[in-house]
C-alpha cells in the first residue's frame, strides 16, 4: 500500500492503521486558509501533493512566511506540543490532496 505522505508513511503499520481510523481524505484549494492566529486548531493535515505556507502576522500586518509543509510533515504540530491555538496563519499555497483528523483524535493516539 502506498502513503504519499511521509510522516505517515514513516508510522509502524500497526500504528498507522490504528490512526487510519480517524483519518478523512480532503481535497484543499489554492489560497484555502486552514488556520488563523489565534484560532483553535480543529484538524490536523497531511498533506499528500500540496503545500501550505505558515504565516506569521507582524505588527498587525506585514506577512512573514515562517514555515512550509508539504508531504513530508504534518500542519497542527502545535498540538502535540500541548498548544491548541494557531500561532500562525496555515495558507494552501497549492490545490491538492490530504488526510485530515480531528483534533480530539490526533491528541488521543499522539498520547
Amino acid at each position: 500500500m502506498h502513503i504519499a505522505n511521509s510522516l505517515l508513511a514513516a508510522l509502524p503499520r500497526t500504528e498507522y492503521q490504528r490512526l487510519l481510523v480517524g483519518l478523512e481524505p480532503v481535497k484543499l484549494t489554492f489560497g484555502e486558509v486552514l488556520y488563523e492566529p489565534g484560532e483553535p486548531i480543529r484538524h490536523t493535515y497531511f498533506p499528500n501533493d500540496y503545500l501550505v505556507s505558515l504565516l506569521a502576522v507582524v505588527e498587525g500586518r506585514t506577512v512573514l512566511e515562517v514555515g512550509l509543509v508539504g508531504s513530508e510533515g504534518m500542519v497542527g504540530i502545535p498540538l502535540a506540543l500541548g498548544i491548541g491555538v494557531s500561532p500562525v496563519r496555515a495558507l494552501v499555497q497549492k490545490t491538492g490532496t490530504a488526510m485530515r483528523t480531528k483534533s480530539a483524535r490526533f491528541l488521543h493516539e499522539f498520547r
